[in-house]
């Protein structure tokens, strides 16, 4: 347990030389994992990228209480966000194949992987709105006025800069309503547009 308390201390720092010896570690029972249930190698890679991002945002909030090893608790995560993406692609999920010890997982950890899976779609398709609108969204979502995103922007009047805020907002939300992920993440109650301002 020593050396997963020292693990997580160096993940929090970024260190490089942790984040490869842990992939070493955990990763071919991920691959293993997800090739015996219907999924591909890139598959494997993404699940097991995504969490990483929830380990560290969980080590990062300080509220990581570790009951197994490490290496079992990523299973865990990993075990969990394939079983949820296959129930998303309506592929028959009966039992998991897989031989690795478990661990159940904290629901905010469940919360945690739900909200990886918006934020991905939301940065889809905000990076199909046009550096104009990725621009103006960002002043906007970083709280500046109408008057500063005017003047920066070099927009005419803040009445145009407010028309075309809602245009980009509109092309925003509209790529993310048609994106079949969206549906897949409302049917789980798990994403909700209306947190878009």
């Amino acid at each position: 347990m020593q050396k997963d308390k020292e693990t997580l201390a160096s993940i929090l720092k970024g260190d490089a030389k942790t984040l490869t010896q842990l992939y070493q570690d955990c990763f071919p029972a991920i691959r293993q994992l997800v090739l015996r249930n219907s999924g591909l190698i890139e598959d494997a890679e993404d699940i097991f990228q995504e969490a990483l991002v929830v380990l560290y945002r969980k080590i990062k909030a300080d509220n990581l209480v570790l009951k197994c090893t490490l290496s079992t608790y990523i299973y865990s995560i990993c075990r969990n966000m394939w079983l949820d993406r296959l129930r998303r692609k309506s592929r028959t999920v009966g039992v998991i194949d897989g031989d690795q010890e478990l661990v159940d997982l904290d629901d905010d950890v469940i919360a945690t992987i739900y909200k990886n899976d918006q934020y991905a779609l939301y940065q889809k398709h905000f990076q199909n709105i046009g550096e104009g609108c990725q621009k103006l969204l960002t002043l906007f979502f970083e709280g500046k006025s109408m008057k500063l995103i005017t003047q920066i922007m070099g927009f005419g009047s803040e009445q145009y800069a407010r028309k075309r805020k809602f245009n980009c907002k509109e092309k925003l939300v509209n790529g993310i309503k048609e994106d079949p992920l969206f549906d897949e993440l409302k049917q789980g109650n798990t994403l909700d547009i209306n947190t878009i301002n």
